[in-house]
């Protein structure tokens, strides 16, 4: 029993169903989980908040904050304000700008910015470190990669 919820709870978040991470906080076997679970519950608004800002360019406050599990709009105000000096404190830590390929660390495309105000939730985006994806030299290579290969078949 104590083994198979939090294995549970690993295949939930790897699927994506954090629905099901929320009914599993209700039945947590011992009082020791629901420190865990709070946490489970951080990272389960953290990835969904990551994915509304990279879908919607602004939403409905009390959609947002029923997306994000949040009480009300008041909670979606604090975690905005959170969020914000969450991302300020990452885009601090990076002072050399390493654009090495890394597991943890997403290439950066500028800094969202949440802000609510008149009923919705606005996602501000910032230009200065929009990612430049060289389409023709993409081309060329998967063109030359796919003559090799043919030639090597």
């Amino acid at each position: 029993m104590y083994i198979k919820q939090p294995t549970q709870l690993e295949r939930f978040l790897m699927e994506g169903s954090y629905a099901k991470v929320l009914e599993a906080q209700k039945d947590v076997p011992k009082m020791y989980y629901s420190f865990f679970m709070e946490r489970l519950l951080d990272t389960v608004r953290l990835k969904v908040g990551a994915s509304l800002e990279r879908s919607y360019e602004n939403l409905p406050a009390q959609e947002a904050a029923k997306m994000l599990i949040l009480a009300d709009v008041p909670a979606l105000q604090e975690f905005a304000v959170k969020e914000n000096e969450r991302k300020a404190r990452e885009e601090q830590d990076d002072p050399m700008g390493d654009m090495t390929p890394s597991l943890t660390r997403r290439v950066p495309t500028g800094l969202v910015r949440w802000e609510v105000k008149d009923t919705k939730l606005y996602f501000l985006r910032t230009e200065e470190k929009r990612l430049q994806i060289p389409a023709l030299d993409v081309m060329v290579n998967t063109i030359g990669y796919a003559t090799d290969l043919e030639r090597i078949v």
